[in-house]
């Protein structure tokens, strides 16, 4: 017996140094789920181990239990459908002897059973919560679970808003849940700021359902920022997800007038100067401080400035070393600690090469006929640009077919129409940045001279 585990000893270890040699094929076949027309790459391996285990009296375990899917690892929705499988080692398994528990629930008539795993997919979803898996081959069986679990959506308003002074206002928190439903007896409802101190608990007062709870203060509320919670969980015992938490504040909280540049993620043009400038009206109280960041510097210096109308005006100069694309924060507080924010980002162009070159009619040119067609090429670094106007109309964009073979595309106006004497043709080139350029054309139209003989008459 002893000679006979030597030797299997050593031919395991041969076949182990093999599948070394052949890479990370052995590894990776544990993890997948293969037809029954491709084993997993080790199953020879496996095969040989079980056999040569089972001529020596010893246990063999012919279900692969790292290979069991889903795992506690994977995260499964409530209405999910999971394909809960397992393999065996090939060889080692009668099918007819296989069966399938989810739940304590046999579903072997459903499952897909073979020599080489088990497969179950569930035709609904499975009760919110933890799900037991339990697989047996003859005498031996295999036990693993997994969960599926939804979490309450949760919104709140009044959310991230500035409300008058004396407002009253709705505060609601709608909830929904795809899996068992909202757990009522656990939903409650917080409020803090003004005379609610310490997270004041207002569920008692307010109006609960199964989609929302409604809270309106009995008094209009003080003037400051307002922070709500919510505790809202379904009957698996998940908390909500979403906004469970929002604020808002009452009075006369600090307003922006303009922040420059704008809008959000504007390209400005080559050469314009980096300015950041914030114009806002502080409010009811006076300013109690402000705070600017700039790309990766969270406490820049601006400039404040305060003006002749009461309001004041932050400006920051972005040093043209810094590169072409920036963001920046600011907020203002005043003492009443009612504030205001803002965040931007923006860019500015690289030096671009423009052309616009008229090919036709020529500048200044005398021409006798009532209307013309004007041709021109507008090129942005060497592309053709989109959006060309020429005499109000927007231009057709056409290939010069006068070529062997045919040449460069070019933008056209067939009919412009010239009165008698001096005539301007308005061209307007929009490139995609949003710079315009504008060109005139000059143009002479010449009347001929009309000769009328009276007499002698034929």
């Amino acid at each position: 017996m002893r000679a006979l585990k030597q030797h299997t000893f050593f031919l395991v270890a041969l076949l182990a140094g093999a599948a070394l040699a052949c890479g990370s094929g052995f590894a990776k076949a544990s993890n997948d789920v293969v037809s029954p027309s491709e084993p997993p790459g080790a199953s020879g391996i496996d095969e040989f181990l079980y056999r040569s285990r089972a001529e020596e009296g010893e246990s063999a375990d012919p279900i692969r239990i790292e290979t069991a899917r889903p795992t506690d690892a994977d995260s499964l929705g409530a209405d999910s459908l999971p394909e809960i499988s397992v393999q065996f080692v090939p060889g080692a398994v009668d099918p007819a002897t296989v069966r399938v528990f989810v739940n304590d629930i046999d579903v072997t008539a459903n499952a897909e059973i073979d020599a080489f795993r088990a497969r179950f997919v569930p035709a609904q979803p499975f009760p919110e919560g933890r799900q037991r898996v339990q697989v047996q081959v003859a005498d031996e069986s295999v036990h693993w679970n997994f969960r599926t679990a939804t979490a309450p959506a949760v919104t709140i308003a009044p959310y991230d808003i500035t409300l008058p002074a004396g407002a009253r206002p709705t505060i609601k928190v709608v909830f929904s849940d795809i899996g068992l439903g909202i757990d009522g007896s656990r939903t409650r409802l917080f409020i803090r700021g003004g005379l609610y101190v310490d997270s004041t608990d207002v569920t008692d007062q307010s109006i609960v359902t199964s989609s929302e709870i409604t809270f309106v203060p009995p008094e209009p509320l003080a003037e400051d920022v307002y922070f709500i919670d919510a505790e809202v969980s379904d009957l698996a015992g998940n908390a909500g997800l979403g906004k469970p938490f929002g604020q808002f504040q009452v009075g006369g909280a600090p307003r922006f007038l303009s922040v420059e540049p704008d809008p959000d993620n504007v390209v400005l043009l080559h050469g314009t100067p980096k300015q950041v400038r914030v114009h806002f009206d502080i409010g009811s109280s006076p300013l109690l401080n402000y705070r600017m960041g700039v790309d990766m510097d969270d406490d820049v210096e601006p400039q404040l400035e305060q003006n002749a109308d009461g309001t004041y005006t932050l400006s920051h100069l972005i040093p043209e070393s810094a590169g072409r694309n920036h963001c920046f924060s600011v907020e203002v507080r005043n003492t009443a600690t009612l504030y205001a924010s803002a965040e931007r980002c923006f860019s500015v162009d690289i030096q671009r090469r423009r052309e616009i070159e008229v090919l036709s009619p020529a500048a200044d040119a005398v021409l006798s006929e009532g209307t013309i067609e004007v041709r021109l090429r507008a090129l942005d670094d060497g592309e053709l640009v989109d959006d060309v106007v020429i005499d109000g109309r927007d231009a057709l964009i056409e290939l010069d077919r006068s070529t062997k073979p045919a040449g460069y595309r070019y933008h056209v106006n067939e009919e412009v129409a010239l009165e008698p004497g001096e005539n301007l043709i308005d061209i307007e080139v929009r490139f995609d940045n949003g710079e315009i350029e504008q060109r005139q054309i000059r143009v002479q139209r010449t009347v001929p001279p009309s000769v009328q003989i009276d007499a002698p008459n034929d």
